[in-house]
């Protein structure tokens, strides 16, 4: 089941564009001034997903997806769980199927940093966006858009495995 493959066999896809749109979920919360409701975590008042009612109370529905705050911000919490777990699946196959590698150190390197872009994003949001940890989370996205680029180019570049 878990025979040896290399480097480029481990490679799942490019998921910068799975990145970029967290990221731009990000700017619609920043943008809507979001991140300053639902300052609980993980419920967004006492709740993990948020009554129908609030999601889609905007007509046309599809306004929603850009102007309705909460709505934007479950869209941006559920991206980021899915990115986390994720990069933790990746790093696991990567680890599994190439290890000793590049392939592997740059997987558990984008993990890490996708995890601790959730705990910046966790801890901005309980501390109702100071504008110092609003920055440090926008840093840290660029920082793992950049992780993530890095490794898929190495996995699609023979030369750099």
């Amino acid at each position: 089941f878990f025979k040896q493959k290399t480097a480029y066999e481990i490679k799942e896809c490019d998921w910068s564009s799975d990145v970029c749109s967290s990221d731009l979920l990000g700017a619609l919360v920043a943008g809507s001034r979001a991140g300053l409701t639902y300052n609980t975590w993980p419920l967004m008042d006492g709740r993990f997903v948020p009554p129908g009612e609030n999601l889609m109370r905007m007509q046309p529905w599809w306004v929603n997806f850009l102007e309705n705050i909460t709505t934007v911000q479950f869209e941006h919490r559920m991206m980021a769980y899915a990115l986390v777990l994720f990069a933790a699946w990746h790093a696991w196959r990567a680890g599994r199927a190439a290890p000793a590698t590049q392939a592997k150190f740059w997987a558990h390197m984008v993990f890490g940093l996708a995890f601790m872009q959730a705990c910046v994003g966790i801890m901005t949001l309980l501390l109702v966006v100071p504008i110092w940890a609003g920055l440090l989370h926008q840093a840290m996205a660029i920082v793992v858009l950049t992780a993530v680029s890095v490794h898929w180019r190495r996995l699609a570049a023979p030369a750099l495995r």
